[in-house]
């Protein structure tokens, strides 16, 4: 009986720090990658490239 007493106590105690381990307070989510430029980027043409 004293075993099962000291089991479930590591148990608890280890369930409790996990569950309060996170520190993030409300919802945990992905965050939305940076949008790119909303321009198309233009392409050169070959007049364009023969001024260089």
């Amino acid at each position: 009986m004293r075993n099962r007493a000291f089991y479930l106590t590591i148990c608890l105690i280890f369930g409790l720090i996990n569950l309060s381990a996170c520190g993030q307070k409300g919802p945990l989510y992905m965050p939305k990658e940076p949008e790119q430029n909303k321009q198309p980027v233009k392409p050169e043409t070959q007049s364009e490239q023969k001024g260089n």
